[in-house]
């Protein structure tokens, strides 16, 4: 129904579109389909998410007519909750997807497409066997073909999918519940009235004339150090951590000495983040992180 869509369909049967019953025109049928047949393997390509137009057939297109009287083929028939309207079946698949028991149990599916029930016997026991051809040691079987047969192959695994590379022999753990999940500082209107700010004691600040660097630019936060770029372009570099610092701040920051060092008047965040991340590895590599995994300075005392 869509581009570039149609013309890979048309391709697929010779220039033609195939036989009316076997193309996708109704939502409960495919999913009888796929539920009740071995042999209909199907799956929810990304634009079922953000695509209601897949479901139109706003070019007109002549699909053909279905079998036993059922009607001709035209936009795709779908359940009575979407209400007859792709963009709200869109706007509910979008919601169910990012719903919270969808991310609660998204594991699963990742041991079963990339993980330890891809193959063997977890992936029988779950049901999750294809085509041999499929798999990515299928190259051993068609090396031992003759020409014409492994085409043939060839043409079916391009036409009809691949089984992705398998990335896990051990199950995926489960995402932390939303309560536990680390969330932006102003998800919630409610927070905002626990706010608590301090400020950073003198030692603790930039050397110089806090009016002349500026304001601050950009902020990148390395292990436990904090790169901190003014408005001039000056790199100050502290380092914190959670232990109260003894004069009443529920942490200890500490500023350490540096030379001027200034990044070019068009840097960029990126640019930041590999001033910083090359330091981090200089120190690695100097073999600067103590015991406890904290790093020494790394930029000239």
């Amino acid at each position: 129904r869509l581009q570039p869509f149609t013309t890979m369909a048309l391709e697929l049967q010779e220039g033609h579109f195939d036989c009316a019953d076997r193309l996708f025109f109704d939502v409960a049928e495919s999913w009888k389909g796929c539920t009740t047949s071995i042999s209909d393997v199907r799956e929810l390509t990304p634009e079922w998410y953000y695509l209601p137009e897949m479901f139109e057939n706003s070019n007109n297109w002549d699909l053909g007519e279905l079998q036993e009287n059922r009607g001709t083929v035209d936009n795709v028939r779908l359940p009575p909750w979407a209400k007859g309207s792709a963009d709200e079946f869109v706007r509910l698949n979008r919601a169910a997807l990012e719903s919270e028991y969808v991310s609660m149990n998204l594991h699963h599916w990742i041991d079963l497409v990339f993980g330890d029930k891809q193959t063997g016997e977890k992936s029988e026991k779950a049901h999750n066997v294809f085509h041999m051809l499929t798999y990515e040691d299928a190259r051993l079987v068609l090396d031992g073909m003759e020409d014409y047969e492994r085409e043939g192959f060839e043409t079916q695994v391009r036409s009809f999918g691949q089984t992705p590379s398998q990335l896990l022999d051990v199950p995926h753990p489960r995402r932390l519940p939303l309560e536990e999940c680390v969330q932006p500082l102003c998800s919630d209107e409610s927070v905002l009235k626990n706010l608590r700010f301090w400020e950073a004691p003198h030692h603790a600040r930039p050397l110089g004339d806090l009016a002349e660097l500026g304001a601050v630019r950009s902020l990148l936060v390395v292990n436990e150090r904090i790169w901190t770029v003014y408005a001039n372009m000056t790199i100050a570099v502290s380092s914190w951590n959670n232990m109260p610092d003894g004069a009443g701040l529920p942490f200890t920051l500490k500023h350490h000495r540096t030379r001027d060092r200034k990044l070019p008047a068009a840097a960029s965040f990126k640019a930041l983040h590999n001033t910083a991340t090359s330091g981090a590895s200089r120190a690695a590599s100097a073999g600067s992180a103590d015991a406890g995994g904290r790093w020494d300075p790394v930029i000239s005392r």
